[in-house]
């Protein structure tokens, strides 16, 4: 297309590229680190979005569905950065449950629409959407955008935000002096608790009691849970309160491209610490034991074998039975970091309708 190039480049670009990590098809073909910014991505559709760039006029228009990892995923700050200075910018979120954009397409997706005019331009993204099938033939006529206010407090990432109301909540959410991971002790200590850093759709568990993990007979340490310690002086109580509560949830929700949770989403969430009254941390300690009792009481075991480990029995926890000591929590917190009645309804209220609806139970383990 030598005439196209040659007289600006196209007028649209528009594309479902290949959801496909480049370390399995580089010895098929190879693209050169140097000649593509995103190569750190590692994904072919990172390097598409670059490539479609390239050859796209001034003031042309780009459009591709790719997945949600794309605009959240710490590893593509480098796509973030071409995107945002590419030009106005419209994303769209999808979830893949209960029911998801297409066959084949088994992960979250986002759709990005962008006007491109070489600089850095407005962003309007939705929230995070879930539909029933029968509610597909809905789905894109009641898409309704926000202005999305929050990509320098992440750093680039784009939050799946829908509405000023979650503008004003994340604004809140950032109006701390530090982070959680300020927090974290390098070394083990007293302080710890465990996080369920796979699966669980629409809850995060966090547990200060020790998960039954049984292997051929043996009690081991699940793979599945990761120990985080804290430093002197931090109760651990209060951290798993914060991170069992819906607060947590909608923001990890929001940012995250997947279900995985990191090290990285621990410690880039907004805490002061030394600013939290300590009868709310007397009270989340409370409450906090309250959940731990209820998770234990509502804990189911599962059996399975495998071929690698054997025969294994897993300690299940199913956080929807407790949500409403997670409520308690999160009317604690929302003192502290100023949320108004009507931004403490949304959290509380956050994907009720999935969290606590039939198949949540499944999605939990």
């Amino acid at each position: 297309f030598n005439a196209i190039l040659e007289s600006g480049g196209f007028d649209v670009v528009i594309g479902n590229p290949p959801y496909v990590e480049y370390s399995k098809v580089k010895n098929d073909y190879t693209i050169s680190e140097k000649d593509y910014e995103t190569f750190k991505c590692g994904n072919l559709y990172a390097f598409c979005i670059e490539r479609s760039f390239k050859v796209l006029r001034q003031n042309g228009r780009f459009g591709m569905i790719v997945p949600m990892s794309s605009i959240g995923a710490i590893k593509n700050m480098s796509l973030h950065k071409i995107l945002n200075s590419a030009g106005n910018i419209w994303v769209s979120s999808f979830s893949d449950r209960p029911s998801k954009l297409f066959d084949g397409a088994e992960v979250a997706l986002a759709i990005i629409l962008v006007h491109f005019i070489l600089k850095t331009g407005k962003c309007f993204s939705t929230a995070c959407y879930k539909w029933n099938a029968d509610e597909r033939c809905s789905l894109f006529p009641n898409i309704s955008y926000a202005e999305n206010m929050q990509r320098e407090k992440l750093r680039g990432r784009i939050a799946k935000i829908g509405s000023e109301l979650e503008n004003r909540i994340y604004e809140k959410i950032y109006n701390q002096n530090s982070l959680l991971g300020n927090y974290l002790s390098d070394t083990p200590t007293k302080e710890l608790v465990r996080v369920k850093t796979v699966g669980g759709r629409y809850f995060k568990i966090t547990l200060t009691i020790e998960p039954l993990f049984i292997r051929n007979g043996q009690k081991v340490e699940s793979e599945t849970w990761k120990i985080f310690y804290f430093k002197k002086g931090v109760n651990s109580h209060f951290m798993s309160a914060l991170l069992n509560s819906t607060t947590f949830y909608y923001w990890f929700h929001t940012i995250s491209g997947n279900l995985r949770m990191t090290t990285t989403e621990i410690s880039e969430f907004p805490l002061s610490y030394e600013k939290v009254n300590p009868k709310a941390i007397a009270e989340l300690q409370s409450l906090e034991k309250a959940l731990m009792k209820s998770l234990l009481e509502n804990s189911k075991f599962s059996e399975c074998e495998y071929k690698k480990f054997g025969k294994v029995k897993i300690q299940n926890f199913y956080a929807r039975h407790s949500k409403h000591i997670i409520d308690e929590i999160d009317r604690v917190l929302a003192v502290h970091y100023g949320f108004t009645e009507e931004e403490l309804n949304f959290i509380i209220n956050y994907d009720i309708k999935y969290r606590m609806g039939r198949g949540a139970e499944e999605e939990e383990e």
